[in-house]
């Protein structure tokens, strides 16, 4: 057996998540997964001073703005003029982002003039496209303006992603049952990387119940803020009026009794088509009252039953809902669901087996602009002996640890399986 290593997973999935973020959104690498997974084989970790200053940036700077959200503003005001306190950190912080983003832009404008010149007018990331963009006199888009969304996509995009991944390794590491399920998934992949299409197709179905119920239980972002439209009253029997400023705690109503049954146990199977079924028929009566018809039922029960399927129902609400929800939700539980996959296949994970770092099963958090991780999540993993090849008996590659619980699984699969197009 390998020899298990110890790592803090919040650490390597947001080093995962910023490789994935960046290369999709500035084709750009920034080769933190061959660090980590040198790392996890027992090589040295990441040589990255420039990128680890960034991430430290992004962590502190969101720990600082979810303490000024409630520091009286003239104190914030009384910081800003001597330069002192959280202000001043919080503008040191600014400082190291601004200079490795306007980095990676200068670094992408070069290289597309470079395409110009050789006929390659392509966009291939999204900075190509605000590097290309004009406003509406045909001038580009002024530096700043770039700086602020990527800025946004990179703050936004890889951190709460990775809150979410970290979550869910500490549950496959604390929980083996969920671990063999998922491991068992993977299986049937034949040996090759899970996709996206794995995803959107249905093969990564109970995968991705652990991300849903890893963003029920700890959601990436605690509140989300509304302007009331209208007067109302809310099912609290508070009374709002048009203009009021509320907030809409996800991590309450992930929660919360009235929805869900268990609300603190991890129970992937809350969102089998069949469960939400019954969850969304149950949440349906009430909503609709006694005296209802079935046909009003019938159609109440279908709304809430896609909604809670499609993560964008007013009781689950890890990525907000209605018309300002995350608009990067989907590509989120698409990403997460193919990363952890992807590491299950390749790694075994165990409970922390220091004492010191292993904090139970409910994870220590703090909610500051985002959820994080203060003590970090620990935990062992152990680099599986993957065989990605021919399988001896079926013929059809495999990507199972020899003498794992899926084996035999695999083995199934294999002999019955047709060999693959050629």
């Amino acid at each position: 057996m390998e020899r298990p290593v110890e790592i803090d997973v919040d650490d390597h999935s947001q080093r995962l998540t910023l490789d994935i973020v960046t290369s999709l959104a500035f084709n750009k690498d920034f080769k933190q997964v061959e660090g980590i997974d040198a790392q996890l084989n027992g090589g040295a970790g990441p040589d990255d001073s420039e990128i680890s200053a960034m991430l430290d940036a992004y962590n502190n700077t969101s720990e600082i703005m979810g303490q000024l959200f409630i520091t009286p503003v003239p104190l914030l005001k009384l910081q800003n003029v001597l330069g002192i306190g959280r202000v001043r950190e919080l503008k040191e912080g600014y400082a190291v982002l601004e200079k490795g983003i306007d980095n990676i832009i200068n670094e992408r404008r070069t290289q597309l003039e470079i395409n110009s010149r050789v006929g390659d007018d392509e966009d291939y990331c999204l900075l190509d496209v605000l590097l290309r963009a004009k406003d509406s006199e045909g001038n580009p888009l002024p530096q700043e303006d770039i700086w602020g969304d990527v800025n946004d996509i990179m703050a936004a995009g890889h951190r709460t992603t990775a809150s979410n991944l970290t979550v869910n390794l500490h549950h496959v590491a604390r929980m083996p049952e969920v671990q063999a399920a998922i491991e068992r998934e993977v299986a049937t992949l034949r040996g090759r990387a899970p996709t996206f299409k794995d995803v959107q197709e249905g093969r990564l179905q109970y995968t991705q119940r652990v991300v849903k119920e890893s963003l029920r239980k700890y959601a990436p972002i605690n509140l989300f803020p509304r302007i009331v439209e209208s007067d109302d009253v809310l099912p609290s029997g508070h009374a709002v009026e048009a203009g009021d400023f509320i907030l809409l705690s996800s991590w309450a109503m992930g929660r919360n009794p009235r929805v869900w049954a268990r609300p603190n146990a991890f129970d992937p199977e809350r969102f089998t088509e069949e469960n939400l079924r019954v969850n969304a028929e149950r949440l349906a009566r009430e909503s609709a009252g006694p005296d209802a018809d079935e046909e009003t039922l019938r159609i109440q029960m279908e709304r809430m039953s896609r909604r809670i399927a499609g993560g964008r129902d007013f009781t689950y609400t890890p990525f907000g809902s209605g018309p300002r929800s995350c608009i990067g939700g989907t590509f989120a539980l698409l990403a997460t669901t193919v990363s952890l996959a992807s590491v299950v296949q390749r790694f075994s994970f165990e409970k922390s087996s220091d004492p010191r770092k292993d904090h139970g099963f409910e994870i220590p958090f703090v909610y500051d602009t985002t959820i994080t991780f203060p003590k970090g999540v620990h935990v062992c993993a152990v680099p599986r002996k993957v065989r990605l090849g021919a399988d001896a008996e079926g013929g059809v590659g495999v990507g199972v640890e020899e003498g794992s619980a899926s084996e035999a699984a695999a083995r199934d699969f294999a002999r019955q399986a047709p060999a693959p197009a050629r």
